[in-house]
C-alpha cells in the first residue's frame, strides 16, 4: 500500500464527500475501519522490516559473556533510522485522517500545523522502542545460548511486536490527525468513541465522553493513542 497515494486519493474525492450532512449534523465519525486496516498493515510491514534489519546487524556481534555495550554500538543510528520511518508513517496517516475530517467540514488542512508534533512524536517513540529493545537484548545476553535467544527476540519483534506498534501508532496518528482536521474545520468538541468489541474497562467507561477540542479527557489524554497514557493505556487500543 502506498500511503502517499492514499492521501492523494482522498483529496481527489473531496467533492464526493457528504460535506453538507457533516455541516448540518456537526458530527463526524473518523473511524474508517477499512482504511485503518490498510494503514496498520503498512506500519507493520515497515516496522517489521526495521526490526529484521536491526537483528541482522546486532546478532553477529554476540559472543559468550559479551556485555550489552559491546553489542549495542549504534544507538543513535537506530533512533535516527526508526525515527525517520515513524515520521513518514505518522505523517501519511495523520494527513489522511486530518484531510478526511477537514473535507467533511469544507475546510483545507494545513499540514504545517502538524509538522512539529509529528517530528517530536516520531523521535520520542523511536527512542522508547529502541530502549525497550536494548533492555531485551541485554537480558537475552545472560541466557545459556545468547545468540539463539537474541535471534528469537528479533523474530518476535518483527512479527508480534511490530503488529502491536502498528496498531498503537495508527490509533495515535489517526486520532491526532482527526483532531487537527476538526479543529481547523471549526469544530469545538471531540468525543471518545470505543470501536473494539473488547475494550479496556477504563475506555469503555469513557465511551461518549465529550470535551472541548483542545481539552483532555478524564484519563488525561488529548485523544485515544496519546503517548501520555503509556503502553499500558495504549496497547491494542482502537478507540
Amino acid at each position: 500500500m502506498n500511503l502517499k497515494r492514499a492521501a492523494a486519493d482522498f483529496r481527489k474525492r473531496r467533492l464526493a464527500l457528504p460535506v453538507t450532512k457533516a455541516l448540518r449534523e456537526g458530527t463526524i465519525d473518523p473511524t474508517l475501519i477499512d482504511l485503518r486496516g490498510r494503514h496498520v498493515e503498512k506500519w507493520q510491514e515497515v516496522v517489521g522490516s526495521y526490526f529484521a534489519r536491526q537483528g541482522r546487524a546486532i546478532t553477529p556481534r554476540i559472543r559468550e559473556g559479551a556485555a550489552i555495550e559491546l553489542v549495542w554500538l549504534d544507538g543513535e543510528r537506530w533512533d535516527r533510522e526508526l525515527g525517520d520511518d515513524l515520521l513518514q508513517l505518522g505523517t501519511a496517516t495523520a494527513t489522511v485522517w486530518g484531510q478526511y475530517v477537514a473535507d467533511q467540514l469544507g475546510a483545507d488542512l494545513s499540514a504545517e500545523n502538524m509538522a512539529a508534533y509529528l517530528a517530536d512524536s516520531a523521535q520520542y517513540s523511536a527512542a522508547n522502542i529502541n530502549y525497550a529493545t536494548r533492555e531485551q537484548v541485554a537480558e537475552a545476553l545472560m541466557a545459556v545460548e545468547p545468540k539463539d535467544e537474541v535471534l528469537h527476540l528479533f523474530e518476535i519483534a518483527a512479527a508480534s511486536r511490530a503488529a502491536q506498534i502498528a496498531v498503537r501508532g495508527v490509533t495515535h496518528m489517526a486520532n491526532f490527525g482527526s483532531r487537527e482536521g476538526a479543529k481547523q474545520g471549526g469544530l469545538r468538541t471531540k468525543t471518545w468513541q470505543v470501536n473494539s468489541g473488547n475494550p479496556r474497562d477504563s475506555h469503555a467507561l469513557m465511551n461518549g465522553e465529550t470535551v472541548p477540542i483542545d481539552g483532555v479527557f478524564s484519563n488525561g489524554a488529548r485523544w485515544p493513542g496519546d503517548s501520555v497514557l503509556g503502553a499500558a493505556g495504549n496497547a491494542n487500543c482502537q478507540c
